[in-house]
């Protein structure tokens, strides 16, 4: 009977070994291996075979050799198992260039088993294999510090605060550090986020919030770093708990957006420049047509009287209408579209004549600081003109009292991104500032604003003008405090090496010629003055609406053989075809043909390269009887000694 149970008890054992999923092995006092489980040989890679002959190999003495070196510093501990008995645990242990498929870590369990006389006679040694657990902590490590370091790196401030009002900072990123001007995280848990706020009110709402619906979404609010400068932030956050103390506490992200809202806005100043800028092209065209109406028939009578008093009566007029042409060249000069007349000029002889011109008989005195050596820059010079003398009335008007401008002009080579929206290359650089009070803070980012002034005399198009006319010339123009006091306007534009032409002017008198002239002009104002002022200088003309009829004109007028000998084309015609469409047609009809563009349109680029477009010359409305008959009678010659005549 208890041989039975013995067999039962000894099979139900092998069973229970066998199966294990932890590796078994037994082996005598000397170490000669006796027993191993299929566990085991899994852990250690080795075959039956290679567990039969390891059976075979009986120790005399146990003696570690270097199978046993992945022991280490265990090694001396196990031994004593062996000689002296007792249990010895190895929780972790790594095992040196294993076979294929076997353990890389494991455990050991070691503990003896002794006689009836107290000696050791064999050691049992548990072994685990901990490959799988080893490695899924060292990746669960790798990822910890992956995302530490990423949350450390963010460029968005990551916080963790407590609930209550004030708000004690618990934790923060380093970028967090950085949008507060805190040196160390040690500084930052001494200040509470209630005081990081320019207005206490928003940081009460965001909390509000937060207990209403336990997260808050792109919150903006005005924050401040530790030197007060305010900036603002974009806030996300939740309710959370902390896993330190175990309290609720708030937790989230900042985001300083101040950049992003500073360049919305100036999104938004474009945009409302360019719609402002269609509207003010649309008036000032049709201005224009009214202003040729009037200062054309103020031309024709001038020429028609010889009475002192009505005469001088006219010039006045004259002068006015003048005036209003230069009024739409502002608007003209933001609306969308058009081209600078360009040609090569000296800056300095420009800067000094138009500054003079303007402080003439004023209170105001003015410093120059410009060398000889200062480049040419590649300019329209009626355009930079209107810009040196809108930043002079402006200074001048900043000092009603007197004072005193200093104008400065320097040759200046900047490199890629040197300054924004400049390519590398030459520039001439030139800066006007004033001794006045200087521009206040808030009104430094509208100050090129259209309409925008501070003053009772200024009409606000003046530095708005002045802005438009140097991005078109690929410049900048920047304003600033002067650190002694008043404004500082920065002009930079780029410079040419090219010499400027001179030439001389001449005293224009009216040209008188002969031929006949297609008048195009949906104005009928424009229309019957254009007839008057071509009649009175010799010439004869007809007139068409549009250039489906202008087309219809000259064609009949070419086959009856009665050519035109030129037409006078408006650029723009509402709901038509104008000047640039018709004169395609009429290249097709005559190769020949010679044909002006008029428009109110100032800085349309058919108007600045009407050559380009097929155009012999050009006219700027409103324009007087001598420009007029001046330039028919150049565009004619010009035919006329091509062809031999």
């Amino acid at each position: 009977m208890n041989e039975l149970r013995y067999k039962r008890t000894s099979k139900i054992l092998r069973a229970i070994i066998e199966h294990s999923p932890i590796g078994i092995s037994v082996r005598d006092a000397k170490g000669t291996l006796l027993i191993v489980n299929k566990a085991w040989m899994k852990i250690w890679g080795k075959t039956k075979e290679e567990v039969r002959n390891e059976r075979d190999y009986n120790k005399k003495e146990l003696k570690m050799d270097e199978r046993d070196s992945y022991l280490g510093k265990h090694l001396e501990a196990v031994q004593r198992v062996y000689i002296e008995g007792g249990k010895y645990f190895i929780p972790e242990l790594k095992i040196p260039n294993p076979p294929s498929g076997a353990a890389e870590w494991i455990s050991h369990n070691l503990y003896a088993i002794k006689d009836s006389d107290g000696k050791v006679e064999k050691v049992v040694v548990l072994t685990q294999d901990l490959t799988e657990r080893i490695k899924v902590r060292e990746n669960l490590s790798e990822t910890k510090e992956y995302y530490q370091t990423m949350i450390k790196d963010l460029p968005i401030g990551i916080f963790r605060t407590s609930l209550d009002e004030e708000g004690k900072m618990l934790s923060a990123n380093h970028e967090m550090l950085k949008m507060f001007g805190v040196s160390s995280l040690g500084d930052i848990n001494e200040i509470t986020v209630r005081g990081l706020y320019v207005d206490i009110q928003r940081r009460q709402k965001l909390l509000d919030t937060i207990k209403e619906k336990k997260e808050i979404m792109n919150f903006e609010a005005e924050l401040k770093k530790q030197d007060g400068l305010p900036f603002v932030a974009l806030i996300t956050a939740r309710e959370s708990v902390d896993p330190e103390t175990g309290k609720g506490c708030l937790e989230g992200i900042v985001q300083d957006i101040t950049a992003k809202r500073k360049t919305e806005k100036e999104i938004q100043r474009i945009e409302n420049l360019e719609s402002l800028g269609i509207l003010a092209g649309g008036i000032a065209h049709d201005f224009n047509n009214i202003l040729t109406g009037i200062q054309g028939s103020i031309s024709i009578v001038l020429e028609q009287t010889g009475d002192k008093r009505i005469l001088d009566n006219l010039y006045r007029a004259e002068r006015s209408a003048s005036e209003a042409a230069q009024l739409t060249k502002q608007l003209l000069t933001f609306s969308r579209g058009g081209t600078p007349v360009k040609k090569i000029i000296g800056i300095k002889a420009l800067i000094i004549d138009t500054a003079d011109f303007i402080l003439s008989g004023s209170s105001v005195s003015i410093k120059y600081d410009i060398p000889d050596e200062i480049m040419n820059i590649n300019a329209d010079r009626g355009q930079i003109a209107q810009v040196i003398q809108n930043l002079i009335i402006n200074a001048k008007q900043a000092m009603p009292d007197g004072g005193k401008i200093n104008i400065k002009a320097e040759n200046v080579l900047l490199n890629i991104g040197e300054m924004k929206g400049l390519k590398q290359g030459e520039y001439v650089r030139i800066t006007v500032n004033d001794t006045g009070s200087g521009v206040p803070q808030g009104d430094i980012s509208r100050i090129f604003d259209p309409y925008f002034t501070t003053k009772e005399e200024g009409s606000g198009l003046g530095l708005a003008t002045s802005h438009s006319i140097i991005t078109r010339h690929s410049g900048t123009i920047t304003v600033s405090n002067h650190p002694e006091g008043g404004a500082e306007f920065i002009v930079t534009l780029p410079a040419s090496s090219e010499t400027e032409r001179k030439t001389e002017e001449k005293e224009m008198k009216i040209s008188r010629g002969s031929g006949r002239v297609l008048i195009m002009d949906d104005d009928v104002v424009v229309r019957d003055v254009l007839n008057v002022m071509l009649e009175q200088t010799g010439y004869q003309s007809v007139q068409s609406c549009d250039g489906e009829e202008a087309i219809i004109l000259y064609k009949d007028a070419l086959e009856a053989g009665r050519p035109f000998d030129c037409v006078v084309m408006d650029l723009t015609i509402p709901g038509g075809m104008g000047g640039v469409e018709a004169i395609q047609h009429l290249k097709k009809i005559d190769p020949n043909v010679i044909a002006i563009v008029a428009s109110g349109y100032s800085n349309d680029d058919a108007l600045s390269n009407y050559e380009d477009y097929g155009f012999s010359g050009r006219l700027e409305k409103p324009f007087r009887l001598k420009t007029l008959a001046e330039t028919v009678r150049t565009v004619i010659s010009a035919r006329q000694k091509k062809e031999g005549k």
